[in-house]
C-alpha cells in the first residue's frame, strides 16, 4: 500500500486500485507505470485485496474509505481494475469527483452480475470510461446495460512477449504433449479435457497431457485420472510458478483450453506468444485471438478430438509455422507494452479534459 501526496513536479497523478497479486494485473500496472513518465504521468498503487469473507469485504470498503478521507491524498484520475466491488465503492466515496476509468474483465459481467447487478450499474454510471478486454465484453456489457455505448472501448487483455518466447526443443514426430492450465474450476472443462485424452489414448495415440493450476477440482481430477489408469499419461501439477511458465510452455506442443465461459485468457496469449498451436473452445474474446480454424463448440467432443487428431498428425515443422505466426499476432495486437501504452492515451486525454 502507497501513501500519495500531491502532484511532483508538475506532473498529474493517477490512483492505480488493482489486485497485484494477480500477474495480468501487475503486468499491467508495471507498464502503466513505467510509460506513464513520457505522459507527464505519475502512477501509485492502491492494492486492497476485497477477499469473500464478511470480514475481508468490511477490511477492503474500511481501508478503501480511510484512503479517500485522507486530507493529503490528491490524485487527478482513478483507474480500477474490474467493474465489481472495487469501481463501485470508488465511485461512492469519489467526493472530488475525479475521473474514473474502469477496466472491466469477465466475472463482473456474469457471476458478480447475478448477485450484484445494481452495483456494477451503479460503478458503470459514476464511471467515464469503461473500457472492455474484449469485442466479446464489450458486447455482454452493452446487452446488460445498452447505455454505456458512449462510454465504452476495447483495449484487450495483453501479455509481454519478452516474458515468453520460444525455445528450440527438439520434438518426436509421433507423439503429442497438451498443456492445459488455468483454476480447477468446473467451468474451466479440464474434467471433459481429461475424458477426450483418455479416449484418444486408449485408440493408440501417443499423447500426454499436463493440467496446470490450483483450484477446487485438484484432489477429483487426480482421481479421474486414477480411475482411467491414466497415471502415467495424464499430469495433474498443481501451480505454476510465474518464473517456471515459459519454460512449461515450452514443454508442450499443443496448448488447449477447454472453457465454456471466458473474457479474454491471458494463458492462450502467454501460449501463442511461446510459439505454440492453440486449440480452444469459441467463447468470449476467444475468436478475436485464435484461428477460428481452431476453435469449436464447449460440450463438442468430437470436434475437440478432431482437432487434436490433426494437430498430431503434422508434421513437427507445419506445428512450429502455426505457433510462429501465432507469436506474430500476439506481437501486433495482444502486446502489452502497445496497449498499456492506449490506456495512458486515454487516461491522459481525460485529465486534461479536467478544468
Amino acid at each position: 500500500m502507497i501513501s500519495l501526496y500531491g502532484n511532483v513536479n508538475g506532473s498529474r497523478r493517477v490512483l492505480y486500485i488493482g489486485n497485484l497479486n494477480s500477474p495480468f494485473q501487475r503486468e499491467m500496472y508495471k507498464f502503466i507505470k513505467l510509460y506513464g513518465k513520457s505522459y507527464g504521468l505519475i502512477v501509485d498503487n492502491y492494492y486492497l485485496k476485497s477477499g469473500r469473507s464478511l470480514k475481508e469485504k468490511l477490511k477492503f470498503r474500511l481501508s478503501l474509505a480511510n484512503l479517500f478521507f485522507k486530507v493529503n491524498v490528491n490524485f487527478d484520475c482513478i483507474f480500477v481494475e474490474f467493474l465489481g466491488d472495487n469501481a463501485y465503492f470508488t465511485s461512492l466515496l469519489n467526493f472530488k469527483k475525479k475521473p474514473i476509468i474502469v477496466r472491466c474483465h469477465r466475472t463482473e459481467l456474469y457471476e458478480y452480475w447475478k448477485k450484484y447487478g445494481r452495483r456494477v450499474q451503479e460503478a458503470a454510471r459514476k464511471a467515464t470510461i469503461i473500457i472492455c478486454v474484449s469485442e466479446a465484453m464489450k458486447r455482454r456489457l452493452l446487452e446488460l446495460m445498452p447505455w454505456t455505448k458512449s462510454k465504452a472501448i476495447v483495449v484487450h487483455n495483453s501479455i509481454d512477449p519478452q516474458r515468453f518466447y520460444p525455445i528450440n526443443n527438439k520434438r518426436e514426430k509421433r507423439s503429442l504433449i497438451i498443456g492445459s492450465l488455468g483454476k480447477l474450476i468446473p467451468r474451466k472443462g479440464f474434467i471433459e479435457l481429461v475424458k477426450v485424452v483418455g479416449s484418444l489414448i486408449n485408440r493408440g495415440f501417443n499423447i500426454k497431457l499436463r493440467i496446470g493450476g490450483s483450484g477446487i477440482l485438484k484432489l477429483y481430477l487426480e482421481k479421474l485420472v486414477s480411475i482411467l489408469c491414466l497415471e502415467s499419461k495424464v499430469y495433474i501439477e498443481g501451480y505454476i510458478p510465474e518464473y517456471r511458465l515459459n519454460e512449461w510452455y515450452n514443454s508442450l506442443d499443443l496448448f488447449v483450453l477447454n472453457s465454456k465461459s471466458e473474457g479474454m485468457p491471458t494463458v492462450i496469449l502467454e501460449a501463442m506468444a511461446s510459439g505454440l498451436p492453440v486449440v480452444a473452445t469459441n467463447v468470449g474474446g476467444i475468436p478475436e485471438v485464435v484461428d477460428r480454424r481452431w476453435t469449436y463448440n464447449f460440450g463438442d467432443t468430437e470436434r475437440l478430438k478432431e482437432l487434436i487428431i490433426k494437430i498430431y498428425n503434422m508434421p513437427v515443422e507445419e506445428r512450429r509455422k502455426i505457433g510462429y505466426r501465432n507469436r506474430l499476432k500476439v506481437l501486433a495486437k495482444f502486446n502489452i507494452r502497445i496497449n498499456a501504452k492506449k490506456i495512458l492515451k486515454i487516461i491522459n486525454n481525460f485529465i486534461n479534459k479536467e478544468p
